[in-house]
């Protein structure tokens, strides 16, 4: 035993000598000490990268929650004019101008176009075109029931359209269009002979057009985009319905203008960031950037993995080269706010 000690004891001391050299000690140290920062360092960019998406999601909330109040606002408000001509068609007001509305309407219903006008103070003209047309185009009836009722209700609205005109939010135009051949706008017709030309091209609108029980079959509030006389338009118009029946569409359109000026009055001040509107089709309806300022800009490719993303979330993010884009939908709204970073 002590023969093969003395013989081991050699290979032994060679074998630590070469496998535990203070030096390779110290480059395996150095190599675990390089692995444990690399993921700490690795673990720490994690969590800040996990908070600056969090601080750029929290910016875009504040702004997209202001944005859809301001919204909320006006469909709340479009929902209490429906319901108030929902209630005036089942029991209208006992009223004798409402019985010379009436009876005003049946002796001018054969002429080309006609409007009634009351106390233009306190309510809005209405205005109105022929029997002959209207028996004449494909969706419009004015050989129902409740006809009377109908513009009892109309007048009705006009009250409450002049009560607004004093709140915060004050649309571009409101108006209620029949499909009995009558209109009400807080636009008035200058001429005479505009009435049927206006009355033929709301009809038209695809605001109006969509809102058939076929198309909109949840009967609630939608928004369209459009362009009128060169401005630039948001438009809510929510169905009026009575006993199954479709009797005309309310709406209430705003100017791109205003939610523009809401964007800028919301984004704080150290908030770098620019928000852009979209609609339902993705058509950009404003951004934060001044006039005349260079603003962000997608390719085609880019905002067609955008529109996607969208459609399939309501809310996320996700980086196109430098840049960091998140979004979130507008819930009384059909569009979604992107904001770009």
């Amino acid at each position: 035993m002590r023969e093969d000690e003395v013989v081991k004891s050699p290979l032994r001391r060679a074998f630590f000598k070469t496998r535990f050299n203070p030096a390779r000690i110290v480059n395996l140290c150095f190599i675990v000490v390089l692995i444990c920062s690399t993921v700490l360092t690795w673990r720490e960019v994690r969590v800040m990268e996990g908070a600056w998406v969090a601080s750029q999601r929290n910016a875009l909330n504040n702004v997209a929650n202001v944005v859809d109040r301001q919204l909320q606002v006006s469909v709340d408000r479009l929902l209490f004019f429906r319901n108030g001509m929902q209630e005036a068609l089942r029991t209208p007001l006992g009223l004798a101008v409402l019985h010379s509305v009436q009876g005003e309407f049946e002796d001018d219903r054969t002429q080309p176009y006609w409007r009634i006008i009351r106390d233009t103070r306190r309510t809005l003209p209405l205005y109105g075109v022929s029997d002959a047309l209207v028996s004449a185009t494909p969706g419009l009836k004015r050989d129902i029931p409740l006809l009377h009722n109908e513009l009892a209700a109309a007048l009705e609205l006009g009250y409450l359209f002049r009560l607004s005109e004093s709140s915060a939010v004050v649309p571009r135009r409101a108006a209620y269009v029949s499909r009995a051949g009558f209109y009400m706008s807080t636009v008035a017709a200058q001429e005479s002979e505009e009435i049927i030309h206006r009355y033929n091209r709301m009809l038209a609108r695809p605001w109006f057009t969509s809102q058939s029980e076929r198309q909109n079959r949840a009967r609630g509030v939608r928004w369209f985009s459009e362009s009128v006389n060169g401005d630039a338009l948001v438009t809510a118009s929510v169905p009026l319905d009575y006993q199954r029946y479709w009797y005309g569409v309310l709406t209430m359109s705003f100017a791109v203008d205003t939610l523009y000026e809401r964007l800028v009055e919301t984004r704080q001040q150290d908030d770098s960031g620019e928000y852009q509107l979209y609609d339902a089709h993705f058509a950009l309806l404003t951004r934060s950037t001044p006039p005349g300022v260079q603003s962000q800009t997608f390719t085609p490719e880019q905002k067609a993995a955008l529109q996607r993303a969208i459609r399939n979330s309501a809310t996320g993010g996700l980086r196109m080269g430098t840049r960091y884009i998140n979004w979130e939908k507008l819930r009384h709204f059909d569009g979604a706010l992107v904001r770009i970073q």
